[in-house]
């Protein structure tokens, strides 16, 4: 079955999971299992948004959805990319008391981590009164266009950070798009794309 390496890696990771070192307490084994829960919740959910084509966000790690040491008061948005092409973000800011971006070259893999290619807040884009905002990311020198910044070579993933501080605090909006293919429709799925 299509799904059976799916399978037998949970499995494997349960076990991981159980027979721990650190494990010491019924409550540590059910905390390992959520965390090991949101993690795998993140990367099923990961696995579909790679298409830097015709990128969107996806929340990634926050209350529920864990990867290594991520901030507990942060909502995690992430894109896939590529250096040659521009992208506009645009959205509203929220009332939450940071939205920072972060330009990542690489992959996530059991040995190394993305190095950061740029990070900025919004202090570093101009915001509309009633706020909204448009931010553009591409291959070209910014040569001084605000709410323009440069991908560096090797670029291939954006994160955005929404830092709450309070809950109560108002989440904000984002979208993606590259644009030279905004508005097209996907390709069709096809069994090696599902694979």
């Amino acid at each position: 079955m299509l799904t059976d390496p799916l399978a037998d890696a949970l499995a494997e990771a349960e076990k991981l999971v159980r027979d721990a070192a650190h494990i010491r307490t019924d409550q540590d084994l059910y905390e390992g299992y959520r965390y090991l829960a949101g993690g795998i919740l993140a990367s099923v959910h990961a696995a579909w948004a790679t298409d830097r084509d015709l990128p969107f966000f996806i929340q990634g790690t926050g209350p529920f959805m864990k990867m290594g040491l991520d901030n507990p008061d942060t909502l995690y948005w992430g894109t896939r990319i590529d250096d040659q092409h521009e992208y506009v973000v645009t959205g509203t800011r929220g009332s939450t008391v940071d939205l920072s971006f972060q330009v990542l070259s690489g992959n996530y893999t059991a040995a190394n981590v993305p190095g950061s290619e740029s990070a900025f807040d919004d202090r570093a884009f101009d915001i509309d009164d009633d706020g909204s905002y448009e931010v553009r990311f591409g291959p070209e020198p910014s040569a001084g266009r605000r709410n323009y910044f440069q991908l560096a070579p090797g670029s291939s993933q954006l994160v955005v950070r929404e830092v709450y501080s309070d809950w109560d605090q108002r989440r904000g909006t984002i979208r993606i798009a590259r644009t030279d293919t905004a508005g097209i429709a996907p390709a069709a799925l096809t069994a090696e794309g599902v694979e």
